[in-house]
C-alpha cells in the first residue's frame, strides 16, 4: 500500500513476505516557456557545436561544448516567446577513427524529430503550458576505421616476428594519436 508520494520520494508500507519492486523515473521539469536542451554522446567524446533558431528562423543560440562519453551535458536554456518549430543544427566533430551522427532526440513536454545526422526539430504547441526539455543523442561509428601494421626485417634472413594487438593496445594508441 503507498502511503504517499510527492517530489523526494514514496512511502510503502509493507508486511511479511511481500516483494516489492519499485522503478522510479526522472525527467526534467523546466518551468513555462522554457526550452531546457541536453547532450549525450555514445561511443565516444567530442566538441559539439550547434545553432539554435527559434519559429521565426531567427537564431537564438550559438555555442561549442566538450561532451564526454556517456554523460548528459546541459547545453541550453531558452525561453520560448511562442508555439511553434525550433531547429538544433550541429556542426559534428570530425575524426580519422570514424564518424559522428545525430541519431536520436528524446522530449519531455514537446514532439522531437530527427531530420539527419546533424538537425533535429522540436514542435511546441503551448509554451505556456509547461516547459520543454529535450536531449539530443549522438552516436559515434567507429567501423570506418582501419589499422594497418607493415613490417620489414633488416640485416637479416628469415626469422619470425610476433605482434600481438590487443583492444587496450589499440585504444590506447588511438587516444595518443587523436581525440574522437
Amino acid at each position: 500500500t503507498t502511503q504517499g508520494s510527492g517530489d523526494n520520494g514514496v512511502a510503502i508500507n509493507l508486511v511479511a513476505g511481500d516483494t516489492v519492486t519499485c522503478t522510479f523515473t526522472n525527467s526534467p521539469n523546466p518551468p513555462p516557456n522554457r526550452l531546457e536542451l541536453g547532450k549525450f554522446a555514445l561511443g565516444g567524446s567530442g566538441e559539439f557545436a550547434f545553432e539554435v533558431t527559434g519559429p521565426n528562423g531567427s537564431v537564438i543560440d550559438t555555442r561549442t561544448f566538450d561532451v564526454p562519453q556517456e554523460d548528459l551535458v546541459r547545453i541550453g536554456s531558452y525561453e520560448m516567446t511562442k508555439a511553434g518549430t525550433y531547429t538544433v543544427t550541429e556542426t559534428l566533430p570530425t575524426s580519422p577513427l570514424g564518424t559522428w551522427a545525430l541519431t536520436d532526440i528524446v522530449c519531455e513536454g514537446a514532439t522531437g524529430t530527427v531530420v539527419d545526422a546533424t538537425t533535429v526539430t522540436i514542435d511546441v504547441k503551448d509554451p505556456a503550458a509547461g516547459g520543454v526539455g529535450c536531449a539530443l543523442v549522438n552516436r559515434f561509428d567507429s567501423s570506418a576505421a582501419s589499422l594497418t601494421i607493415r613490417s620489414r626485417t633488416v640485416g637479416g634472413a628469415g626469422g619470425e616476428t610476433a605482434y600481438e594487438i590487443t583492444p587496450d593496445s589499440v585504444l590506447a594508441a588511438s587516444q595518443e594519436g587523436a581525440r574522437l
